[in-house]
């Protein structure tokens, strides 16, 4: 009777255990063949199949206790193998010869593999040995190689076709880490490592088979593992979304969704990048529920790159990252350094005995804060301001820009309006041409043509055009018409107001002789004393320039003409009646910014003058070291020697461009905080502004309050090889300030931390796994009681 109740109780054990594992079987044979629920006497039927579950829960019942134990036996053992896996040809003596049986009258050691069912197992393959802890001998081997493949929400089963008696104490050796099985029992977890991914053992018990109601031998090893510092975990993943001024959203922190097993698994289904509306972030399957707002087209996005910086407990990290247009908006942090193995942002502190929580956050460049919300900010882009929303999980970001202001396309109008040659409106429409093109310009991009005519009463109206331009900003709309014969054009107006294009009949066209002009040209030449000097050269060309562009007429200037001269006969209008030609002058050899070398010496050109009054050309020259004035004579001159050098068989040849001092100045700058008067304590003691002479650092100063915050670089050089040079200045990045250059001041603006995140909840630790082996612990322990009460 009472072998009756065991049967029973181990039955009602083996069913329980079904029910609350969840998972599937996968068996390995003795030789190293994965069998997977195909054949009922081979593997453990699991509570997925439950019209079966029934049939055999009925079955069940009607069994004696010694059946249901030998159902169990037959249930978990594989079929029949000619040579176990692992076993070598001298270990016959695993079991005392007496306790030696064949494998239909004893079970061999199964080893069974328990994993989370959202860890990736795919690439766990260890080796794995059972050794004998007193002398060491390997008793099963199952290789790398051999291992099965653990699938999804699986529990592998590995044979080891080894029969080894209760009382014999092993080692069980997985990967690099050997554990006593005996010693070993829901002690603190195991790190192991294979193939470069680590694991952690959270639990490892045996079971033994039972006759005569005595442990016979070792049934069976359960392991159960997770998987730790997992490659997903050490990223945070951001995407980033572009709406329309009628953006809305709510953030749902209790809706998720978690599967049977020991780890949760999110509903996903809902999750589009193209048109979002739900979205749900890593953290507990927190939904992100659009509400509200149309998602910008590419031409309505303002710029095609955004940069984002990460934000650790209110501070600003080195992790900065640029979100394209060309990748998606999508991008990711490196958050290893801030995870623990589980993946969760926390550490443990020595100090108090308690893990503490970082928060991340998220922060635009240029982003400021705004409104009551503390996780609402805003940043302006080419003039135009987006409200910037950001949400951060456990490993998925998103930032939603919106439009701060609802601005619909824009319309303009244009009309065109006629003016006879007295100024007054054109009655007579039979006097007019039948129709114009007005062309609405973008800069020098064409964007739409509209055709005025009597009949839409000479008017009409670009329609739904955008205000702004990607990486450009607002656009500034214009306006041409195609010049009509016999009419002046004017043009008024604007894109808000719209343009009204005014033609006005020109006066009757008479005979007469093209005009003509003249225009003198004089040179002067100034000394670096500002005093009239003698001309260097006897002679210079001057050329001639209309409307800007070479004409190929030049004019020389010399000594013997007195430096005048003159172009004449010079068409003053390239039509009758049309604009005057504007003419302008320059002196052969001169450099862009207006200077010129004449026999190694550097001299400035200016121009002074109008085409009716004449041009005056004036060349100044640079001052050099040593001054212009001549040597001082000697009183005593040197006596020439008897016995003067002899030449030179090749004397120095005279450099084309002797050295040449320069002037020196100076430039001076100042730093602008605006930080409400340093109201948050950030602004630093000092700060390290650089000096860039044509973009290369040429020196630097640390400034500090001390200096009033003022800086001066002083003796520097106009000009490099007759080129001038380009100074700019820089400043050293203020962690928590944006800088703005203007000429060589320098603004600092208080950037402030946007952040917003969710309630941390406790971190994954494995606990919560174990729990569902206690159950089947405490069983195990009644039924050790039960058995040494009956033989008490």
């Amino acid at each position: 009777m009472k072998k009756k109740v065991l049967a029973l109780v181990l039955a009602f054990l083996l069913v329980f255990t079904t029910m609350i594992s969840g998972f599937n079987s996968v068996v390995v044979n003795a030789n190293g063949n994965e069998e997977t629920g195909v054949n009922q006497e081979d593997v453990i039927k699991t509570e997925n199949d439950e019209d079966n579950n029934e049939d055999n829960k009925t079955a069940e019942e009607d069994m004696t206790a010694d059946e249901k134990q030998s159902q169990y036996d037959n249930d978990v053992v594989t079929a029949d193998n000619d040579k176990p896996l692992g076993l070598e040809e001298d270990t016959n003596d695993v079991l005392a010869p007496e306790a030696q049986k064949s494998t239909a009258q004893q079970d061999s050691i199964k080893i069974e593999i328990f994993h989370h069912i959202d860890d990736d197992m795919e690439g766990f393959a260890p080796k794995i040995e059972l050794i004998d802890k007193a002398n060491g001998d390997i008793l099963f081997t199952i290789e790398k190689e051999d291992m099965p493949k653990i699938q999804e929400n699986a529990v592998t089963t590995i044979d080891t076709g080894c029969y080894i008696e209760a009382n014999r104490e092993l080692n069980l050796k997985i990967s690099d880490k050997v554990i006593p099985l005996q010693e070993y029992f829901d002690g603190d977890p195991i790190e192991i490592t294979v193939d470069g991914q680590k694991y952690e053992i959270l639990s490892l018990d045996m079971w033994y088979d039972y006759k005569d109601g005595q442990p016979s031998s070792i049934g069976g090893i359960r392991i159960v593992l997770r998987q730790i510092y997992k490659p997903e975990d050490q990223v945070l993943k951001v995407k980033k979304y572009w709406y329309d001024c009628n953006f809305r959203h709510e953030i749902d922190l209790a809706s998720r969704s978690v599967t049977t097993g020991w780890s949760r698994k999110y509903d996903t289904t809902q999750q589009y990048s193209d048109n979002p509306k739900k979205l749900v972030i890593d953290y507990y399957g927190s939904e992100i529920l659009i509400k509200g707002g149309r998602i910008l087209t590419s031409s309505e996005i303002p710029v095609s790159t955004v940069k984002v910086r990460l934000y650790v407990d209110g501070k600003a990290t080195d992790q900065l990252i640029e979100l394209t247009e060309n990748g998606g908006w999508e991008g990711e942090f490196d958050v290893s350094q801030w995870v623990d193995k589980n993946g969760n942002y926390s550490y443990y502190s020595e100090d108090d005995g308690f893990y503490h929580y970082y928060t991340l956050s998220l922060v635009e460049e240029g982003m400021q804060e705004h409104g009551e919300s503390i996780y609402e900010s805003q940043v302006n882009f080419l003039g135009k301001v987006y409200n910037v929303v950001s949400v951060v999980g456990d490993h998925q970001a998103y930032l939603f820009n919106y439009e701060a202001v609802c601005e619909n396309p824009i319309d303009i109008p244009v009309e065109k309006i006629w003016k006879n040659e007295n100024g007054e409106i054109e009655s007579d429409s039979d006097k007019l041409p039948e129709k114009i093109d007005v062309v609405l310009m973008n800069g020098d991009k064409e964007v739409a043509k509209k055709e005025l005519n009597k009949d839409n009463n000479w008017r009409d109206v670009f329609k739904d055009l955008p205000r702004y331009e990607k990486d450009k900003g607002e656009i500034k709309y214009t306006v041409k018409e195609e010049s009509v014969k016999g009419y002046k054009s004017e043009i008024s107006g604007d894109l808000n107001k719209g343009f009204v294009i005014t033609n006005t009949k020109a006066s009757p066209w008479t005979p007469m002789v093209p005009p003509t002009r003249d225009i003198h040209v004089d040179k002067v030449w100034v000394g670096s004393d500002s005093t009239t000097m003698e001309a260097p050269v006897e002679s210079v060309d001057v050329a001639l320039y209309a409307d800007g562009e070479a004409t190929g007429k030049t004019v020389t200037l010399s000594v013997a003409n007195n430096w005048q001269g003159s172009f004449e006969d010079l068409q003053a209008s390239k039509t009758l009646g049309g604009e005057l030609i504007t003419y302008t002058v320059k002196e052969d050899g001169a450099t862009d910014d207006d200077d010129i070398q004449i026999k190694g010496t550097w001299y400035h050109v200016s121009i002074d003058g109008t085409m009716t009054d004449g041009f005056t050309i004036t060349n100044t020259k640079v001052p050099s070291d040593p001054h212009d004035n001549p040597p001082t004579p000697h009183d005593n001159p040197p006596v020439p020697s008897d016995n003067p050098p002899t030449p030179h068989d090749n004397p120095p040849v005279p450099s084309d461009n002797p050295p040449i001092a320069r002037d020196t100045f100076a430039i001076s700058g100042h730093k602008i905080w605006d930080d409400e008067n340093n109201k948050d304590g950030k602004r630093p003691d000092t700060i390290t502004v650089r000096l860039l002479a044509d973009g290369v650092e040429v020196d630097h100063q640390v400034v500090s309050d001390a200096e009033d915050w003022t800086w001066t670089f002083s003796g520097l050089e106009t000009f490099n090889n007759g080129q001038a040079i380009t100074y700019t200045v820089t400043e050293d990045p203020v962690d928590g300030y944006t800088a703005y250059v203007e000429g060589y001041n320098i603004t600092n603006t208080l950037t402030p931390a946007v952040i917003y995140h969710l309630e941390k909840a406790i971190p994954k630790t494995g606990v919560e796994d174990t729990q569902r082996i206690t159950p089947l612990l405490g069983l195990a322990v009644l039924f050790l009681l039960l058995k040494r009460s009956k033989h008490a």
